[in-house]
């Protein structure tokens, strides 16, 4: 029901203002961790070490990342082709992520289908350069499996662990 243009730059803007209005409600960046899931690891990237995000988290999460556009063209149409013949987008995850100096952690399952294990998740993670980073590859599960296939209760630790360290 929204009414909005799904455009980049709109969901920075909509992210953004979520984020204007925690802290306006008092949160701060001592106390933020940005999670991004699939589509949702572009704007966790992106405001995590940019100047314009009304707040810097002390640590990122990204489950199931994606590369950026290009490779997505790519791995959809099985021809080597840039993103911008099927789109305007240009997300691009794995030279975002190279500017991340918080702590990462990273979640991916390695038989994503739709977001390769290989020519996304690992892509990403070998780009990141910050110190305190977490790889969690995990076994046979899918693009939105993983918590099932780790099992609830191990995924939670797992995010509370890092999150607490």
């Amino acid at each position: 029901r929204s009414t909005g243009n799904p455009t980049e730059e709109n969901m920075y803007a909509d992210v953004k203002a979520c984020l204007q209005w925690l802290a306006d409600r008092g949160l701060t960046n001592r106390r933020t961790i940005f999670y991004g899931f699939s589509l949702g690891t572009a704007p966790a990237c992106k405001l995590a070490h940019c100047a314009c995000s009304p707040l810097t988290p002390q640590k990122v999460i990204l489950e199931a990342p994606f590369a950026g556009t290009d490779v997505m063209a790519n791995d959809g149409s099985g021809l080597n082709m840039p993103a911008s013949f099927f789109g305007d987008s240009k997300l691009d995850n794995a030279e975002q992520v190279k500017n991340i100096k918080q702590p990462l952690m990273w979640i991916h399952g390695t038989a994503d289908n739709y977001l390769s294990y290989k020519t996304h998740g690992e892509v990403v993670w070998k780009n990141y350069s910050g110190t305190g980073g977490k790889a969690v590859p995990v076994l046979g599960a899918g693009h939105e499996t993983v918590p099932y296939i780790m099992g609830i209760k191990s995924y939670c630790d797992t995010l509370l662990n890092f999150i607490e360290k």
